[in-house]
């Protein structure tokens, strides 16, 4: 014969409800969250300084011991002939951005290239506050215009997986 218990609701004695720790479940290496940002629209850069891409995406970690991967698919084409470089950048609770990856010499180089950029970058912020990632281009050799989105599919993607720790 087996038992079944049924409740509705578990608290703990300070009548908070418990986490998977409080009840000796072990959840590390565990998918928490997923958040998805598509930017469809065409940002052009010709600056040999970083220009924001419109590509961003933010996500509130469960726990400060989480880990964040950061997924993106860039699709971009040129007209003209130069080299492009990329960043990856993130802030914490608003505080102001900060560089977590700078990506040298990444797209382009011949007239009307069009390519999709895909890097994945794992960052362990160590808060619960709001962690906000955006993309930045610039143009470093050569001269031309570099669009994100102008290449098939027009639509570029920015994925945050949060990972329990």
């Amino acid at each position: 014969m087996s038992s079944i218990i049924k409740v509705d609701q578990i608290q703990l004695a300070d009548g908070s409800t418990p986490t998977a720790g409080d009840l000796g479940l072990n959840t590390t290496g565990a998918v928490l969250q997923v958040v998805q940002n598509a930017y469809e629209g065409t940002t052009s850069v010709t600056s040999g300084s970083y220009v924001d891409t419109n590509l961003t995406a933010s996500i509130t970690p469960t726990s400060s011991s989480s880990t964040i991967y950061v997924f993106t698919s860039l699709g971009w084409a040129i007209n003209g002939t130069m080299g492009v470089s990329a960043k990856l950048l993130s802030q914490i609770g608003g505080g102001g951005y900060s560089d977590l990856q700078v990506y040298e010499n990444v797209m382009a180089y011949v007239d009307n290239t069009k390519a999709t950029f895909s890097p994945v970058y794992k960052h362990t912020p160590s808060t619960t506050s709001q962690v906000d990632y955006k993309f930045q281009v610039k143009v470093f050799t050569g001269s031309g215009t570099w669009r994100i989105n102008n290449n098939t599919p027009n639509q570029s993607t920015i994925t945050l997986m949060e990972i329990a720790g």
